[in-house]
Formats: C-alpha cells, structure tokens, sequence
C-alpha cells in the first residue's frame, strides 16, 4: 500500500474532527446567544432596562471582553 493513502487517511481524521468541532462551537455560540437575549428580555421586562442600558453593557463589554466581537448594542437588542 502506498504511503500517501495512509497520509490520505490521517487528514481525513483531521478533517472529521475539525468539522465537529465547528458544528459544537456553533451550538455553544447559539446558546450563548439566545441566553444573553433571554436575560436582557427578563431586565427590559421586569427592571426597565432600555437603549441606554443595553449600550452601556455593550460598551461595558467591548472594554471587558477586548477580543470578543459582535457584542454591539444594537446586535444585544437582536
């Protein structure tokens, strides 16, 4: 048997793997996401939370969380 097929074999490991991965991190981002709307769905509801709340927790995050994108107030209000 030639070599390369083994080599063949071993990047389709890799291959499988790396697209499970990125299905899982996608459920785990999607959850992150309708959580964090849940919870400010609850402060809007029950503690009027509103525009400038949001903004200033998107504010609070973009200083908090430095290499975490797409936390922007108009996307938390989505």
């Amino acid at each position: 048997m030639d070599i390369s097929v083994h080599f063949q074999e071993i990047r389709n490991l890799i291959i499988v793997a790396r697209k499970q991965s990125f299905k899982a991190l996608n459920k785990e981002l999607i959850k992150l996401y309708w959580n964090i709307g849940k919870y400010i769905h609850q402060k809007v509801k029950t503690s009027k939370w509103g525009k400038s709340v949001v903004a200033n927790l998107a504010e609070y995050l973009k200083e908090t969380e430095p290499n975490t994108s797409g936390f922007s107030a108009q996307n938390l209000w989505q």
